[in-house]
């Protein structure tokens, strides 16, 4: 942003979700999509970018007023937005695997030549990013192959037993110090309910569903991970400074603290 600019431009974090390939290739058709090959680049499999910030990076490029430019092709705007898109991909590739990929293989490619081919049995980590430019609000996405995710996460972990967690590259270290900065989604549940796919098609607004086994007493602490939500503890409702609030009976599972120290 500050190359394309010539300004700081702060960049927030707005979500991450798991998606699988069909929902990726559905998300990707509104938007500038830049595609990565397999071979060059095993983690990040594409750069997405919205309209109105394609339109942002491309005027700067030009060195005209952005509102001259809404009109502009898509074809045009995905041509003033590659370089930028190919030097992102450059960094996080070095990023991610430890050099620069210099492989003489083209970087960019259709669909099916991405990591996971963007198939309905793959599944991708899908970070949204936003931007403010002229006061209004931009996103850029995203999308890493998921299954090399993991492996880079087994990769850090194992470090981390061995005890170079603390000494690891400055790579290792930055991805460390990225996901403890990570904000993990916690709810509290007062009961769980099985339905069948047929009972939950014929639920109707109004309709009463009885919660018989609430016990205010007992209410599950859960996290939201990657691959599901587990609980992680059990407290009983109480009230704190005017707020409802859970008060914790039991500690954090041990597995799940584990695993954050790890990191």
């Amino acid at each position: 942003m500050l190359e394309i600019f010539g300004t700081p431009t702060d960049l927030k974090l707005e979500c991450q979700q798991v998606i699988d390939g069909s929902a990726a290739c559905a998300f990707m058709e509104p938007h500038l999509s830049f595609i990565f090959a397999s071979k060059v680049s095993p983690g990040l499999g594409a750069i997405l970018i919205e309209k109105h910030g394609a339109v942002q990076i491309a005027a700067s490029r030009m060195q005209q007023d952005p509102d001259s430019m809404t009109d502009v092709s898509q074809l045009f705007l995905k041509l003033l937005c590659e370089d930028p898109a190919v030097s992102l991909w450059q960094r996080m590739a070095a990023w991610l695997e430890g050099h620069r990929s210099e492989t003489g293989q083209p970087a960019q490619c259709e669909l099916p030549s991405a990591a996971g081919g963007f198939g309905p049995d793959s599944r991708y980590l899908k970070f949204a990013l936003s931007f403010e430019m002229d006061g209004k609000s931009s996103r850029i996405w995203l999308m890493f192959h998921f299954d090399y995710m993991q492996l880079i996460a087994s990769d850090f972990r194992a470090h981390a037993i061995a005890g170079t967690g603390s000494k690891g590259t400055p790579r290792r270290n930055a991805l460390r110090d990225t996901i403890r900065t990570s904000t993990l989604t916690l709810d509290v549940v007062l009961e769980r309910l099985s339905m069948t796919i047929g009972e939950c098609s014929r639920l109707e607004t109004g309709q009463v569903i009885p919660l018989s086994d609430i016990d205010t007493g007992r209410l599950s602490l859960c996290a939201r991970t990657l691959n599901d939500q587990i609980d992680i503890g059990h407290g009983e409702m109480g009230v704190w400074k005017q707020q409802r609030a859970l008060k914790l009976h039991t500690p954090v599972l041990e597995e799940f603290v584990r695993e954050m120290v790890a990191l």
